[in-house]
């Protein structure tokens, strides 16, 4: 493999966050952004980032996650709470429109930061996800009594550490992520503490409740404002593989096309990773 494909580390300084991440490519190509799925990390893209030559892909550790540093205290994990710093990363790597790319939580976030960075951003790859689902009418108290409730316990839970590294390892298998996956994941994730044992870092109140949801009228004024062409590729058995799901959806979108590709929800990950990256090298350069 040449050596620009290889990662390099990244690190940034911003609004009083350690965020860290990986690159893959020459800073001279055109840049795409990349962001994980839920209690992922950077390394999500270790099999695809380098397949894609013709470009810089930056992947972050979003905070919480990874080696990038946890919210504080007072802070929360709201899907829209990266934007701020997402948009002076993009600022930092890129003068040029950028590339956005996002598998699960990490596509969610990508759909929000296009539609307010507008001709900044030129491309959407999704990955299995496109938008969250909607806040029912009438459910804004109950969504926020829920929250507290969640964020309480989940603020002073402790970390449950595992005497053996396979241990944390089949748990992280036990959601569908393949063995291979999860080790590729581990890399940032899974840390050793002496006399304690193992435990997948991130911090416990990415598995809490939202304290807000947007709704399907928000949801829609999102996906019409995004005026870059989307590519959404859904893995056959993952998360949104039932058709039903995105009637009426994707065609508030202004320009997109679906990708259906066999493989789980990780499968960026797996076997899957050469056709993705030849089905977004197609697209890619069609686009730009």
């Amino acid at each position: 493999m040449p050596y620009s494909r290889v990662a390099q580390e990244r690190k940034w300084e911003i609004d009083g966050l350690r965020i860290s991440g990986l690159s893959w490519g020459n800073s001279n190509l055109p840049t795409i952004i990349a962001l994980h799925g839920w209690l992922d990390n950077a390394a999500s893209f270790a099999e695809l980032a380098p397949l894609l030559e013709n470009f810089q892909v930056i992947a972050i550790d979003l905070p919480g996650h990874g080696l990038s540093d946890d919210r504080s205290l007072d802070a929360t994990y709201q899907i829209w709470d990266d934007l701020p710093q997402l948009c002076k990363i993009i600022e930092d790597v890129s003068s040029a429109p950028i590339i956005l790319m996002g598998h699960s939580r990490g596509a969610i976030i990508s759909v929000l930061l296009a539609s307010v960075l507008g001709e900044k951003v030129s491309s959407i790859i999704a990955l299995d996800a496109l938008i969250p689902e909607a806040q029912s009418k009438g459910k804004f108290v109950n969504q926020l009594v829920t929250f507290i409730d969640e964020r309480k316990r989940l603020i002073g839970k402790g970390i449950t550490y595992f005497p053996h590294r396979n241990d944390v390892m089949q748990r992280r298998c036990s959601i569908g992520l393949s063995l291979e996956a999860a080790e590729i994941l581990a890399s940032r994730s899974l840390i050793y503490v002496e006399g304690k044992g193992y435990y997948w870092r991130s911090d416990q109140r990415l598995k809490g409740a939202s304290a807000v949801k947007l709704t399907k009228d928000d949801l829609s004024y999102v996906l019409k404002s995004i005026e870059a062409p989307v590519m959404l590729i859904v893995a056959h058995d993952g998360y949104i593989r039932d058709s039903r799901k995105l009637a009426g959806i994707v065609d508030q979108l202004k320009n997109y096309e679906i990708v259906d590709i066999a493989g789980g929800h990780h499968f960026h990950l797996e076997e899957s990773a050469h056709h993705i990256s030849k089905m977004i090298n197609i697209f890619l350069e069609r686009e730009i």
